[in-house]
């Protein structure tokens, strides 16, 4: 460790020495939260803190960077970009407990390297000379390498001796003879998925004739599963949460034109949000069908896009989707009670989300501030995606008639209005997202100046090309971003922008405090 920090660069001070420095600003605070957040990661601690070191390198490089202030400026912006980059994903490590941390260790040392390398890159384009010496960096490489090793060890001690418990409370619940808990006896040490699926099957099979379950083991059964899903993350094994999830409360925290929001637990413990679908009754055909798409949806991860859990067919008559509860409540609800919230860095982490779904081939078909929500972090996800065509799957119904009913008209593509044989796309996602960004921005719905969504519907048929008014007195709404506004609503479908590009446009107008 000593000869780690005797070679090591004082970040803060050189965030301090170089921040008034003309455009310099933001990059400088980057890597000041940088720094912050590898003091805060449980593992792979001292090559994160070798990552915050090469920041502070790239941080200089613009000081000795001899060229005009406009040069300089532009500068700083590729600086920045990679920067960000660098902290987005410490900021997912740090949120790592011990065991996920573990079971993550692969992903992380892949975007270790990934940042290492991309730091690199960025500094050789400035030709610097830094303090540190190729053979002091080598010096540190080694240190870190032998310290990794040893933390690596200790947290696979800690995660199996936490696994093996997990099993031996299981196996006294499940039944002797049933082939879950043969299974589970036989592995030395089980997975975390392994486990979820041998509590689930307790849960899901009490009241049953054969099972023995007492309200006290199930009530256990439920604390393990719940303190296991904190420690690893590890996802529900079957897409149907029956008998595992109560409602709270008598009435809705949220009510729509189709669908209710109830809040619930899972698992005993767990806050989530049931909504209940007022079109899809539970029937054998709903429940296969959703379970399918869960299947799919499961293999999903992106920090900005939000998980669903599952479903519940046995409270009501109605399917209710399962999922997390965020407290903060929508991006819309958000911007609306914090008049000083980041807009564009928000509105970022959605497109962020979107592009992911559409690079894994979902289409979220109803893109709107009611379906993106604010994180504990203040982060923004998105939800309810792929929603409106399963409806439509299910229902028989087309989706534009589906989407229509929820009130979505102001935020639909011209085709999904006038074409009934047209399904939702990316293109139709990034025409939403454009009126989702308008939406947020003057925290109203998109053609504020229309009153009626039949009039909305007559404007979008004309053969002259009309567009939403833009609000001179929109916070945080800058020309840049009304141009991409534009982009996203033009006519043809072809002739739009990705949600790559929206997002590049966004973080681009990203002001870091």
């Amino acid at each position: 460790m000593s000869a780690i920090v005797g070679v090591a660069i004082d970040a803060s001070r050189i965030v301090g020495d170089i921040s008034g420095i003309p455009g310099i600003g933001t990059a400088a605070s980057c890597v000041q939260a940088i720094h912050d957040r590898c003091n805060q990661v449980v593992s792979h601690k001292k090559e994160c803190q070798l990552l915050a070191n090469q920041a502070a390198v790239l941080l200089q490089a613009l000081r000795t960077y001899n060229v005009e202030v406009d040069q300089l400026r532009a500068a700083a912006d590729e600086v920045t970009f990679v920067l960000r980059s660098v902290y987005d994903r410490l900021e997912v490590w740090a949120s790592y407990s011990r065991v996920r941390a573990f079971l993550n260790d692969g992903k992380v040392s892949d975007g270790i390297r990934k940042c290492e390398a991309d730091l690199n890159t960025a500094i050789s384009k400035f030709h610097i000379t830094s303090n540190i010496t190729v053979a002091n960096a080598q010096r540190m490489a080694e240190a870190v390498q032998a310290q990794q090793h040893e933390e690596v060890m200790q947290l696979q001690r800690q995660n199996n001796e936490n696994l093996m418990e997990f099993k031996a409370l299981l196996l006294k619940v499940l039944p002797q003879d049933d082939t879950i808990a043969t299974e589970l006896g036989r592995t030395s040490t089980p997975t975390p998925q392994q486990l979820m699926e041998a509590g689930q099957h307790v849960l899901t099979s009490r009241g049953d004739p054969e099972a023995t379950t007492t309200k006290e083991q199930v009530m256990e059964v439920e604390r393990l599963l719940s303190e296991l899903r904190n420690q690893t993350g590890v996802k529900s094994s079957v897409p149907v949460l029956d008998k595992q999830v109560e409602r709270v409360g008598k009435y809705p925290l949220e009510k729509g034109g189709t669908s209710e929001i109830y809040l619930g637990r899972w698992l005993g413990r767990e806050k989530v949000a049931l909504k209940v679908l007022r079109t899809v009754l539970v029937s054998p055909r709903a429940r296969d069908h959703f379970a399918r798409e869960i299947k799919v949806w499961s293999k999903l991860d992106h920090p900005n896009v939000l998980p669903l859990l599952g479903i519940v067919t046995d409270i009501g008559y109605f399917v209710q989707t399962v999922a997390p509860y965020m407290e903060n409540g929508s991006i819309l609800e958000y911007a609306a009670r914090n008049k000083d919230a980041n807009r564009p860095r928000l509105l970022c982490g959605a497109a962020k989300g979107l592009a992911y779904l559409h690079e894994q081939g979902v289409v979220h078909g109803n893109v709107r501030c009611s379906n993106i929500l604010i994180t504990d972090k203040v982060e923004a996800c998105i939800c309810d995606f792929g929603m409106a065509k399963i409806i439509g799957d299910i229902t028989d119904s087309v989706p534009s008639a589906t989407l229509t009913q929820t009130g979505s008209t102001r935020w639909l593509a011209p085709e999904l209005i006038f074409d009934a044989s047209c399904n939702p796309s990316p293109a139709t996602d990034v025409w939403s997202f454009g009126m989702t960004m308008l939406e947020c921005f003057t925290l109203r719905p998109p053609w504020r100046e229309v009153k009626r969504e039949a009039h909305v519907v007559r404007r979008l048929s004309s053969e002259v090309t009309v567009r939403p008014l833009r609000a001179i007195e929109a916070q945080d709404l800058t020309d840049d971003i009304w141009r991409m506004m534009m982009m996203c609503w033009e006519q043809d479908p072809a002739q739009r922008c990705s949600l790559t590009a929206v997002a590049e446009c966004l973080d681009g107008s990203v002001a870091v405090a």
